[in-house]
């Protein structure tokens, strides 16, 4: 399987792959099939004895490098509880050049599933660390501690000359890799694709790391997003055929007193559509707002208008209202559908009791997001 997989050109955008090298006959097929769709992959297939300065220079050289646009996160016992993953993570999360590349924001993260022994349907990752990954008393090698000197100087909670041994044991690794990386995408919920599920996670990795755009698989419409509560100023839906959701992992949640369970997509778009029925006078200038790429005028439902349409409106609903009408796009990861639906909470003035569910920490994001238009009209960047 090693033979098939495709050097990386990193001189184009590409995905970084931080994984375990004892789940490589998991991950090597999924890397062929996302090279096969024209996927540019960054995998240390060349570096998988390499420890020390070696491994740093190649893995952790590579993260930082302008061109990796997102880290591929192959989650499993065997990842959590590594010291390489632990500091590749941190190190796209906490680099000063990582955040140079990337406008001051941590990179993208891409979590996909590959323990056979764990599913996120069955018990929350944060339960699965804690009562299990979390038990794992074997001690940190030398090798180990090679990997926490690399990120030393990010953080010294996990690494200093004089204190070397800040973290001894396996599950130790694993909880630090929940505290600073999975709780920020989603906490104990989180919702990761299954190392099977290509097409969910083609759509979570950027499209400029593609050849080509992934396929996107069309279906009939799905149920209306709009709720029961509505009134008859409710936003019209078109009818014609949408693209479908193919983000996994429904969300339960209530919304102005009633509770739903949704596709990640499909709450997105029931949120926008009920906030925005309550704010109508919002609708004309919510495309104004820094953060607010998600909404555009433009009805990329329409064939005609899909021709160098953004990416993130792969998935996406038109919605009119008295006051005008709106394009809501979905293709986002779980965390940043959340950031998206915090930043219209806070335009609308609304508090975070109007949407509650154990899977969304949207007051925590309330709390990190400002409300503030863009300088150029309508550009929602």
């Amino acid at each position: 399987m090693i033979q098939k997989i495709k050097s990386c050109d990193m001189n184009k955008n590409f995905v970084f792959v931080s994984y375990s090298k004892k789940d490589k006959d998991k991950v090597y097929p999924l890397i062929v099939k996302l090279q096969e769709k024209g996927c540019n992959v960054w995998i240390d297939k060349e570096l998988i004895s390499a420890v020390g300065k070696n491994w740093q220079n190649g893995a952790l050289t590579a993260i930082a490098e302008k061109n990796c646009k997102a880290l591929l996160f192959m989650v499993s016992e065997n990842s959590l509880t590594s010291a390489p993953v632990f500091a590749e993570l941190v190190w796209s999360q906490r680099s000063k050049k990582v955040l140079r590349n990337n406008d001051q924001e941590s990179m993208k993260i891409v979590p996909v599933n590959v323990d056979e022994n764990w599913s996120p349907s069955e018990k929350g990752i944060k339960e699965w660390i804690e009562n299990e990954v979390g038990d794992n008393e074997e001690l940190l090698t030398g090798a180990d501690y090679d990997c926490m000197e690399s990120i030393g100087y990010i953080d010294k909670r996990y690494y200093e000359k004089d204190n070397i041994n800040r973290l001894e044991q396996k599950g130790e690794i694993a909880e630090a890799i929940y505290a600073e990386v999975l709780e920020s995408l989603g906490g104990s919920k989180i919702t990761l694709a299954s190392v099977d599920d290509i097409e969910t996670i083609c759509m979570n990795i950027p499209d400029s790391v593609f050849g080509k755009l992934p396929e996107v698989t069309e279906a009939p419409a799905q149920s209306e997003v709009s709720g029961e509560e509505e009134t008859q100023q409710e936003p019209q839906k078109e009818t014609q055929e949408k693209k479908s959701a193919t983000l996994t992992g429904d969300v339960t949640y209530t919304l102005y007193g009633n509770t739903y369970t949704d596709n990640q997509s499909n709450m997105m778009l029931r949120v926008f559509a009920q906030v925005l029925n309550h704010h109508q006078e919002i609708v004309p200038e919510l495309c104004n707002y820094k953060g607010m790429n998600c909404v555009s005028r433009t009805n990329y439902k329409l064939e005609e208008n899909q021709e160098g349409m953004p990416s993130y409106f792969r998935v996406c609903e038109y919605f009119e209202y008295p006051t005008g009408s709106i394009c809501v796009g979905t293709a986002y990861s779980f965390a940043d559908k959340c950031k998206k639906i915090a930043l219209l909470l806070n335009i609308c003035g609304e508090s975070e009791d109007v949407l509650v569910s154990e899977q969304i920490d949207i007051s925590n994001h309330k709390k990190k997001i400002n409300v503030e238009k863009s300088e150029e009209e309508g550009t929602g960047l």
